[in-house]
């Protein structure tokens, strides 16, 4: 039997989703997220598997393999949570 994740609907807006993610970054005047960070902002966001959704995103969206997201990668990663409908 396969279990399949529930989505949550989405409710906030991308500008909203991009704002959590800027919350959660370590450092708060550039944005740069590595998986904790990540992980923090996917739980808030009410991902029932927050670990594997900031390792999903690290796998598809960091380009330069620095094991983080910065603002040149945020737009991406906003994109990402929209598509898969997480909300606050």
């Amino acid at each position: 039997m396969s279990r399949r994740l529930r989505r949550p609907a989405n409710t906030l807006t991308k500008d909203q989703l991009s704002e959590i993610f800027k919350k959660h970054s370590a450092d708060q005047s550039n944005v740069k997220l590595g998986r904790e960070e990540l992980k923090a902002a996917f739980e808030q966001l009410g991902a029932q598997l927050p670990t594997y959704q900031a390792a999903c995103a690290l796998k598809y969206l960091n380009s330069d393999n620095d094991q983080y997201i910065t603002e040149d990668g945020l737009g991406a990663l906003v994109d990402y949570a929209y598509a898969y409908g997480f909300r606050g």
